[in-house]
């Protein structure tokens, strides 16, 4: 794995919060519709952006032949506003 921070104050490490997830497959810089689906489902659920972004490539040059098939998880970290949907995102500390 190959993590990097694009958060200007960022470290090596990405600080604890919570995190809209995403992941898509591609070449280095290509995230296809990734920016536009991470977009529309915080506003769908009245998340703002705000802090740190972190990209990893769970797969890469490294494990995969083939450049197409590059797996990268992009976190960005969020901030909940007031409930204007029924759903709402997890924790991962949430029980059902």
């Amino acid at each position: 794995m190959r993590f990097f921070s694009i958060d200007p104050k960022g470290g090596d490490m990405k600080p604890a919060g919570l995190y809209l997830v995403g992941y898509t497959c591609g070449y280095y810089s290509h995230t296809n519709d990734l920016p536009e689906r991470i977009e529309a489902f915080a506003k769908e659920n009245a998340l703002v952006f705000g802090g740190a972004v972190c990209n990893i490539y769970l797969s890469d040059e490294i494990s995969e032949s083939n450049s197409q098939q590059y797996l990268l998880q992009v976190s960005a970290s969020v901030t909940e506003t007031q409930r204007l949907s029924s759903r709402r995102p997890r924790r991962q500390y949430e029980h059902e």
